[in-house]
């Protein structure tokens, strides 16, 4: 079996390291990662290697030889242009004639080729894929294995709540000569984790996944390129990837921690711990050297100190400079004394600083951190410990860049938008993350128009003046007291999943003129939205309301807006408010609150309503019925909407709704992607002649014909001519026949994704769909269970049907549920025990 060695690549997350070094040929130790690739397999009797080259392929062909030094052949063939992993294979494909083994060059692997071959043959695959348990997966590509090892999803770096397992792909694969076929032929750029492998999976072809147990690391951003020196000086790097004399060599340095070349010179004055010391290197007595790895030929002057650096070759350090945690110094570069690299700064190769500069950082956030609180187009985080000042100054300077990034690109653009919207739930609870915020979203360049006090709906409808490049949203999300930050277009729609992820490679911001802050009118802007709303609606004010009711807020903002549609309609209403608070008892407050509002609740007020604090969820309160954060208010709702509308409009669901059999709900196909929080534009494409309903099973309701996402107050208008006697009565009888839960699961996201692939496995009798969350389905219910974005939780929802027609099954989602909580408990706390 031969081996194609993919090493192609740009390695733009290691610049200015790879501006002069193919990423393949960076330094673990005192040899290229991808000689230590090669050691491994020919330990393993694989002698033929075909090295599949774009970028720098003339310094890896002059590094490996001909390959005689390994006693093995090589062959060298190179791309005009980088086609990625699969195009690349498709390049070659008349020389693939047998079973072969792809392995990415960045990759460093423990990988028993044997035991693989044997597992690839006997399943008759046509390709095996190996897959490494990773604890939190998000910077990888996640893989769902079946029955006997077959592999049934792919998902490239989700979020958490895509997560369904901790298998990741290990990029590592043993192919047959038919898998070329399925590579798309159309010479751009193709991924086998993208175009060939999913595609695959989805018809049922043989793609199986083989479990890795060993030594596995993907040394492809700075941090992990630090790691796996770390792990060759520590003795965690796997025997068969040492030279003879590494093999020999005890772990630590006599003296100290570290591995220098015998070529360099150590003055008895230095400190040097926890490095590695290229070829030909003069470091000075007074210098101190910390976790760092430094390349050949680097002089480094007295009083130098650099804590968790990585130097490449010929770099020149003057005496007292800093290099802080992740700095990266290209080759060729001189930093002259005094001079201070700040932390994630790097300095461009064969820059030369003046003494005394300082250096800051054009990185911010480690490879893969923003993923963690990434929700949808949301950001979700807790305004202690996730949300720093630092971090919404980069959040909205970053967000600034990549919107005139995304306007330079589209050619198209009518004109160039010169503003952003930033808007807020309320000015009073969030000044401390708004003003940091706003100083980002200036710092791009950009006009800053300020909106405070006003809901998300209406800070939608503001961007539809088409006067903006895009908007951000902070608010207080609902049952969770998390922060939210809402990413918007210059229409008004959502960021996507990706489109949010993207912000983190944001990196090297344009210094420009720091844009001018102006804040917007709200009384005007509500005004309007009101107006619009009302016309949208075509609601005529009734002489009174068929019903008194009481509504109950979450935030100041979202009752400004209220307040004012009644006052246009000319009809009392009873608002009581009881703005959220940043609190880790946030959703115990709004149990108090619903409390608090059926006890304040006097007939004939009958109906009480709770409007959430963004504007978006709304949500009926009922005696003895505390409001659940899904179910019964939405089929009630629902109901009503169904009964009394005409011409009866389509109703559309989302993952929460439930199933309610008089409420006939129409629903996307398993293979699109709606999650809790899907557009419902996504589920009406194919209803764009009709009017209809969205409910998202969260208590949010969309209307057609005026916005693609939930809107409360529009939801409102609709609901107000039919809050009657009788429909309280039904609202009633509904709560009566459906029996909701909602449990939050502390896990620390260490063990998440262990813990639903587990979930998975041992429920797996159970049908099931994987979406956003795992969702378990009976003939009486469901149980969702769902990764949180944001905090360390899973969230466990719960539907059950009541009634005579279900007396037989009305328990059986009841044991599914104590059998699902009483798993995850166990799990949770295993991870914590092996801990």
């Amino acid at each position: 079996m031969k081996a194609i060695i993919l090493a192609g690549g740009l390695g733009t997350r290691l610049r200015p390291l790879t501006s002069t070094c193919p990423k393949p040929l960076l330094p673990v130790g005192n040899l290229p990662i991808l000689s230590r690739l090669v050691l491994s397999l020919r330990r393993q009797n694989i002698r033929e290697f075909i090295f599949l080259l774009h970028y720098k392929p003339e310094l890896v062909m002059k590094t490996l030889g001909n390959g005689n030094a390994f006693d093995a052949i090589f062959h060298y063939d190179c791309l005009e242009k980088d086609l990625s992993t699969a195009g690349s294979v498709k390049f070659i494909g008349d020389k693939i004639t047998e079973t072969s083994l792809v392995f990415s060059a960045d990759i460093l692997a423990e990988v028993p080729i044997e035991s693989m071959l044997q597992f690839h043959r006997a399943r008759n695959a046509m390709a095996t894929i190996a897959l490494h348990p990773m604890p939190a997966p998000l910077p990888f590509g996640i893989v769902l294995r079946g029955q006997h090892g077959r592999i049934k999803r792919f998902l490239e770096k989700p979020t958490w709540p895509q997560v369904y397992g901790d298998w990741i792909n290990a990029s590592i694969y043993i192919i047959e000569p038919e898998l070329v076929n399925h590579i798309p032929n159309h010479g751009a750029p193709s991924f086998f984790e993208k175009e060939v492998f999913p595609p695959l999976a989805q018809k049922g072809e043989a793609i199986y996944g083989f479990p890795l147990s060993g030594y596995w690391r993907d040394v492809g951003t700075p941090e992990d390129l630090r790691r796996a020196n770390w792990d060759l000086l520590h003795g965690h790097l796997p025997k068969i990837m040492l030279t003879p004399e590494e093999q020999l060599a005890p772990k630590n340095n006599e003296r100290k921690s570290f591995l220098a070349s015998p070529s360099s010179t150590i003055a008895a004055g230095a400190l040097v711990q926890d490095s590695v010391i290229g070829k030909n290197c003069r470091i000075k007595a007074g210098a101190t050297i910390l976790r760092s790895v430094i390349g050949d030929n680097v002089k480094i002057k007295n009083g130098a100190h650099l804590d968790g650096a990585i130097i490449m070759n010929d770099v020149r350090i003057g005496e007292r400079v800093r290099l802080e945690e992740d700095s990266l110094i290209g080759a060729g570069a001189k930093l002259q004394d005094g001079v201070l690299v700040q932390k994630n700064g790097t300095v461009r190769q064969g820059k030369k600083i003046a003494p005394n500069k300082i250096i800051t950082a054009v990185k911010v956030l480690p490879t893969g951190y923003i993923r963690r609180f990434v929700d949808g187009g949301s950001l979700l985080g807790s305004g202690d410990k996730n949300f720093s000042c630092d971090f919404m100054r980069w959040i909205g300077k970053a967000f600034g860049q990549y919107q005139r990034n995304r306007h330079k690109a589209e050619s198209h653009q009518p004109r160039a938008h010169t503003k952003l919207l930033f808007a807020a739930s309320s000015y009073t609870t969030l000044a401390f993350w708004i003003r940091a915020l706003a100083e980002g979203l200036a710092a791009s360049g950009y006009e800053v128009a300020l909106l405070y006090d006003v809901t998300l709906p209406l800070a939608r409808r503001e961007l539809t003046k088409n006067e903006y490049a895009g908007g951000i949203y902070l608010g207080i999300e609902d049952f969770s007291g998390l922060l939210r930050l809402q990413l918007l277009h210059h229409d008004g729609e959502n960021f996507s999943t990706s489109e949010a992820c993207a912000l983190e490679r944001i990196d090297a911001f344009d210094e420009l003129p720091v844009g001018e802050q102006h804040v917007l009118d709200e009384e005007l802007a509500r005004e309007e939205y009101v107006e619009a709303l009302l016309a949208a609606a075509n609601l005529q004010a009734p002489r009174q309301l068929p019903h008194r009711i009481t509504l109950g807020v979450l935030d100041a903002g979202t009752e400004k807006t209220v307040r004012r549609l009644f006052e246009k309609l000319h009809l009392p209403v009873e608002i009581l408010c009881r703005p959220l608070e940043i609190d880790t008892e946030i959703r115990q407050s709004i149990l108090s609150f619903q409390h608090d509002l059926l006890s304040a609740r006097q007939p004939p007020s009958r109906f009480v309503l709770l409007l959430g604090s963004l504007g978006e969820s709304i949500r009926v309160l009922l005696p003895e019925k505390n409001a659940a954060p899904f179910g019964v208010s939405d089929v009630a709702l629902a109901q009503i909407l169904a009964d009394n509308k005409h011409p009866r409009r389509d109703l559309l669901g989302g993952w929460l709704m439930p199933e309610a059999s008089d409420v006939p709900v129409a629903r996307a196909a398993s293979s699109q992607p709606y999650g809790i929080n899907a557009s419902m534009a996504a589920l009406a494409q194919a209803r764009s002649d009709k009017p209809w309903y969205g409910f998202e099973g969260n208590g949010g309701i969309t209307v057609s014909e005026w916005s693609s996402y939930h809107d409360a107050v529009m939801a409102l208008t609709h609901l107000l001519p039919y809050l009657n006697e009788e429909n309280y009565a039904l609202c009633c009888k509904i709560a009566q026949r459906y029996s909701n839960a909602y449990h939050l699961f502390p896990c620390a996201d260490e063990a998440k994704a262990q813990v639903v692939r587990k979930l998975i496995e041992s429920f797996g009798d159970v049908p099931n769909e994987v979406n956003d969350g795992v969702k378990f389905e009976l003939e009486a219910g469901w149980v969702l269970v769902r990764l949180c974005a944001g905090r360390e939780a899973l969230e466990v929802f719960k539907y059950e049907k009541r009634g005579p027609a279900h007396t037989e099954h009305q328990s059986a989602v009841g044991v599914l549920l104590e059998r699902i909580l009483k798993s995850l408990a166990c799990w949770i706390d295993e991870t914590k025990v092996e801990k």
